[in-house]
């Protein structure tokens, strides 16, 4: 990045953009030289704005604080491992990850922590990489993001007395940041029993995941607190891949009494889902309601626009990682467990919306004639 030219009269004669001190960058942005200090050292005591002030004025005059001798004076890295499960061959392509990594990196820069990505491969597993970060002293906390159910690791690096937090997953005990999916599937269920949908099927996702398993458990509470029956063919399993959902919901659709409404465990599988019903002559919503779930960008763009549950994983990697900085400057209480609330998006593809635009016209027509 090219360094801007230097105020006039905003360093003392014949400095350059490296030749500044702390001293300096406190006298231009109005705030004490220990506010400076604790900004540079991540302390999450600092209110965003002034954050954000210093590091204009940082940014603006080309600071450079020696960051190899910040570490070593406070015994630091100033680094945090984000650690992401090897779910996929395009894992940071996915807008779960990518997003949440969105929030973590952004939280960490400004906090002046950098990250460095690491998956659980089984070289990771098998070298240990989980405790040899923490034991080298090449990283300061470690973040969990969509842990499975079946990674021992965790419990390793909690265990052993280091810092960590789990991102949109759940494990007792442990610090971490979550969404509501159960009560966001329970709203699915409840939204589109109340368009008169008797007969809801399901594709669920990932179950050894915290996600895939609290939908699934708010997809089954929502038929109870609804009144009605959870029907076996009226469920199928997916990995949260198009694919998946597209071969769930042609099991769902093939049989002798399909439903007429399926909440799918993710946007990717509802899409997969909406071909299907389209290879079948099925339309979406005429014949289907189908909603899904995390408000990809891509579903404000398919056709029909996707009905879905947000959950906000960028917010969710910015409170994950404000907790673990809290932590590693020992202002937060450990452990914490945030629970982050979902919003369901009507769109098109749940029939809803149809449903409305189209009673605002009778209503319109009534009234001009």
């Amino acid at each position: 990045m090219p360094k801007l030219s230097r105020p006039a009269g905003s360093t003392r004669s014949g400095a350059s953009a490296g030749d500044h001190t702390i001293r300096d960058i406190a006298r231009l942005s109005g705030f004490s030289r220990s506010t400076v200090s604790l900004v540079l050292n991540g302390d999450p005591r600092i209110a965003p704005s002034t954050r954000r002030r210093i590091w204009d004025v940082i940014e603006r005059v080309g600071y450079q604080p020696n960051c190899m001798a910040r570490s070593l004076a406070r015994k630091r890295s100033m680094i945090v491992a984000v650690v992401v499960p090897r779910v996929s061959a395009r894992i940071f392509s996915d807008y779960y990850f990518s997003e949440s990594m969105s929030g973590i990196n952004e939280t960490l820069t400004a906090n002046g922590y950098r990250m460095i990505i690491q998956m659980v491969t089984e070289n990771f597993l098998k070298t240990g990489m989980h405790l040899r970060l923490f034991r080298e002293r090449q990283i300061d906390g470690m973040l969990l993001v969509g842990t499975l159910d079946t990674d021992d690791y965790v419990e390793e690096v909690f265990e052993s007395g280091n810092t960590a937090v789990l991102v949109n997953s759940w494990r007792p005990g442990y610090s971490c940041v979550v969404a509501d999916n159960f009560e966001g599937a329970r709203r699915v269920v409840d939204h589109l029993a109340s368009m008169g949908h008797r007969r809801i099927g399901y594709i669920s996702g990932l179950d050894s995941t915290t996600v895939g398993l609290r939908r699934s458990e708010g997809y089954k509470q929502g038929l109870a607190d609804c009144g009605l029956e959870s029907v076996e063919e009226c469920v199928g399993y997916g990995d949260f891949s198009e694919q998946s959902g597209y071969e769930a919901a042609r099991q769902i659709l093939s049989s002798a009494e399909r439903p007429t409404a399926i909440f799918a465990g993710n946007d990717m599988m509802a899409i997969g889902c909406v071909e299907c019903a389209r290879e079948m002559g099925i339309s979406v919503p005429g014949q289907l309601a189908v909603v899904g779930a995390d408000d990809i960008a891509l579903s404000s763009y398919f056709r029909p626009k996707l009905t879905t549950l947000r959950q906000p994983m960028f917010d969710i990697g910015c409170l994950a990682t404000e907790l673990l900085l809290g932590k590693l400057s020992g202002t937060s209480e450990w452990p914490v467990e945030k629970v982050v609330p979902t919003e369901l998006i009507v769109r098109e593809s749940c029939g809803a919306e149809c449903a409305e635009r189209t009673a605002r016209n009778r209503t319109e027509d009534t009234t001009d004639g």
